[in-house]
């Protein structure tokens, strides 16, 4: 398999030159908009010229008479061209800013390279379109003690070396993407033979082993191997067997490559046994939900995001990651759906009864749910059994759900936000579909991606773009929450920008209803006399 430089074009993406790229879509009002004004621009300004010279006369008159009238008609046109252009220019930046942040919702900022939301998208569209796949996934580890004296800077040159390495070796339309870290992905369309892709990964792997660059210290490289539709259908499947052969590739001595197909007890039997596992936690309550605050800009906490939990005997703690794709690819999706809905309207219920300042408890909806013909139905009956009024519930729809069958998502959000029920765009800035139709969708908040919050403070350049979303939302009435605040930067940036809300680890991890119940009783209480205060004797 040869192997041709990649076309670098940020602005065109995914690679994929169909017209199903979101860069390339152009919406028929933006069109009309655009083209409308330059020639009405032309058109002024044709008319105006015409008038000053005389070929079009307003009025007949004599010979020596007044041309007020003229000069009048003239400095009208004038007017209107200015006009006309400043509302031009306005929209080029405005377009300007949106190409911006679709570039830096698709690359990772310090290597430019697609991130991890782009090679999913373009995964997604090329398994849809029923093309053959093939997902090298990459691990690559300095030594542990070389790892150790690594400081960040010298951190951030040996993952741009590894990047400015890998990018001669990819073909124009596949994707070499950067997915945090020192984790790669190469992502090949079409159909590979077992030798092809044993050569692509020697040479990877000879290539990144042998440089003597100073930052690159000595590196191990693994590779995890999976095409679709041999290992897997759907992405987060094909990820997730490249993610299992790579782990099996890491027991190597010093760097190898393993094949998806030749995992012990093979992926399709681990996803067979999750699927079963998953299927009896559900039905004997074997899950859990926790809980993250959202707290206001003055510190107050007013919300709780729910998140499912699974702890299994056998297993251990079972990631997210892991077990959501299983139910989003099987019809588990809306069983767990519907119980983690049910669980925290119950408990929102319960802390309202208690009087807490928490106001709405948000739950995450899959577009499959979301897109059902009975999902109001079953949102309505939960209210009803629950006893939680609509307002206190808020459903969080996510960049995937947007990009997905958005009619019928749409039609049965704001169904439901007739209704009183609370709709948040989640992870906000991901996807440019979400971009582009955060207008049409009718929603209460906006929630900015932990990508875009984690270098605000630092980035003079991310600061103005986090700026930019708020502003746009609160002119679209939204509440803006940023997502992933960990450093009290970020949080006194945030506060200046006037974001409305913030979750992060800052302030709050993930605990469990019991827990946050304890906490909210505990900063209900009023503080004690200071005359009843017992002494605590001080420690010299």
């Amino acid at each position: 398999m040869k192997l041709s430089p990649q076309r670098d074009d940020p602005l065109r993406w995914p690679p994929d030159q169909s017209t199903s790229s979101p860069a390339r879509r152009i919406p028929l009002v933006r069109f009309v908009q655009e083209y409308g004004l330059w020639l009405l621009l032309l058109v002024q300004n044709l008319a105006a010229l015409a008038l000053g010279i005389g070929l079009l006369p307003v009025r007949h008159r004599p010979a020596n008479g007044p041309a007020w009238l003229e000069l009048i008609t003239v400095c009208g046109f004038a007017a209107l061209s200015l006009a006309t252009a400043y509302a031009l220019s306005r929209f080029h930046r405005q377009r300007s800013a949106e190409l911006e942040l679709l570039h830096s919702a698709y690359h990772d900022p310090g290597t430019d390279l697609p991130n991890r939301a782009a090679m999913e998208q373009v995964l997604n569209v090329w398994l849809d379109a029923h093309e053959p796949v093939s997902l090298l996934l990459l691990q690559l580890c300095s030594d542990a003690t070389f790892a150790e004296d690594l400081s960040p800077d010298l951190d951030v040159l040996r993952i741009r070396s590894m990047a400015t390495e890998l990018k001669p070796m990819i073909r124009s339309g596949d994707v070499l993407a950067q997915l945090g870290g020192d984790g790669f992905a190469i992502l090949l369309r079409g159909a590979h033979t077992r030798q092809a892709l044993t050569a692509c990964a020697e040479r990877v792997l000879a290539l990144l082993t042998a440089t003597d660059a100073p930052q690159s210290g000595s590196r191990q490289v693994n590779i995890g191997i999976a095409s679709a539709p041999a290992d897997a259908t759907g992405g987060r499947m094909l990820i997730a067997a490249a993610r299992c052969a790579m782990s099996l590739a890491g027991g190597a001595e010093r760097h190898g490559f393993c094949f998806a197909d030749t995992l012990p007890q093979d992926h399709g039997y681990r996803v067979r046994q999750l699927h079963a596992k998953l299927q009896r936690a559900i039905a004997s309550g074997a899950l859990d939900l926790v809980y993250q605050p959202i707290f206001s800009r003055d510190g107050r906490m007013v919300a709780a995001e729910a998140l499912t939990r699974w702890h299994d005997s056998e297993d251990g703690n079972i990631p997210p990651s892991e077990f959501i794709p299983v139910a989003e690819n099987s019809s588990l999706i809306f069983a767990l759906s519907n119980w983690v809905l049910r669980s925290a309207c119950r408990q929102m219920a319960a802390w309202a009864a208690l009087g807490s300042t928490i106001q709405r408890i948000a739950v995450n909806v899959s577009v499959k749910q979301a897109s059902r013909a009975d999902f109001v139905a079953t949102v309505v009956q939960t209210l009803q059994e629950t006893r939680l009024e609509p307002a206190l519930l808020e459903l969080e729809v996510t960049e995937s759900t947007l990009s997905g069958d958005f009619d019928a998502v749409n039609r049965n959000l704001q169904s439901l936000r007739s209704q009183g029920v609370r709709v948040s765009i989640d992870d906000f800035g991901t996807g440019y579909s979400s971009l582009s139709r955060v207008h049409e969708l009718a929603a209460d908040v906006l929630k900015i991606d932990r990508m875009f919050t984690r270098d605000i403070g630092v980035s003079r350049d991310r600061d103005t773009m986090v700026q930019a979303i708020i502003h746009m939302a609160h002119t679209l009435h939204l509440v803006v929450i940023a997502e992933g605040v960990e450093t009290r930067e970020q949080l006194n940036v945030l506060r200046g920008m006037a974001c409305d809300e913030i979750q992060g680890f800052l302030l709050a991890r993930p605990q469990t209803a019991e827990a946050l119940t304890a906490d909210m009783q505990q900063a209900a209480k009023p503080p004690m006399p200071a005359t009843h205060r017992r002494m605590v004797p001080r420690v010299a």
